[in-house]
């Protein structure tokens, strides 16, 4: 069956903006405005988001991740320590994404009961990015970028995560997580400096 996408309200200065009669406006290239991939217009310096059915189609892997709700484990301080970890593990490794609302099995759940419980899309992506910005010992707008997506008539988070050119540790706990596989995992003190040698 074919998955039907629709690209919803997009974050960090990111628009995409159609125009009637079928397409998109071709003074707005003129104008400096972006650039055309397929039928979607972005913005000047900004790079495409990959197609999200490619993504689903690839299952889980070293650089995707999927997370069907975020985590309800009492123990941990805040319900975003699963993002915080990924987001560190991928900026750590080769980057990735991480698509909140999508089930291990690449079954498209949505994120409907998570944005009530916050109030709302504005308010929890305020309180995602406010996370990620407490508990990552890094520039989040330098190394992540967040958008919503619908499909199949669900809406997803998407969180794209660069490789980042210095090391990223939590903050308060100071961890430090990799890619190892499709799984998250933090290095021993002793792995740490092992790491280091290696890459020295």
């Amino acid at each position: 069956m074919d998955r039907k996408i629709k690209i919803g309200s997009i974050s960090a200065g990111m628009a995409l903006v159609a125009f009637p009669l079928g397409g998109w406006l071709p003074a707005a290239l003129a104008a400096g405005a972006g650039y055309l991939i397929g039928d979607k217009q972005f913005p000047k310096g900004e790079k495409p988001w990959r197609d999200l059915t490619e993504l689903l189609n690839e299952k889980e892997h070293g650089r995707l991740e999927f997370k069907s709700s975020l985590c309800e484990d009492s123990k941990r301080k805040s319900p975003f320590d699963g993002i915080i970890k990924s987001v560190v593990g991928f900026a750590n490794s080769d980057g990735g994404e991480i698509l909140v609302g999508v089930s291990d099995q690449a079954e498209i759940l949505g994120i409907k009961d998570i944005v009530r419980e916050y109030g709302g899309r504005d308010k929890f992506e305020l309180s995602l990015r406010n996370a990620l910005r407490s508990n990552i010992d890094s520039s989040i707008e330098k190394i992540c970028r967040i958008k919503y997506e619908s499909i199949d008539e669900h809406t997803i988070v998407r969180i794209e995560v660069e490789k980042s050119n210095f090391q990223v540790f939590t903050k308060q706990r100071g961890d430090f997580f990799v890619r190892d596989g499709n799984r998250t995992v933090a290095l021993s003190a002793k792995e740490f400096a092992h790491r280091n040698r290696d890459d020295s």
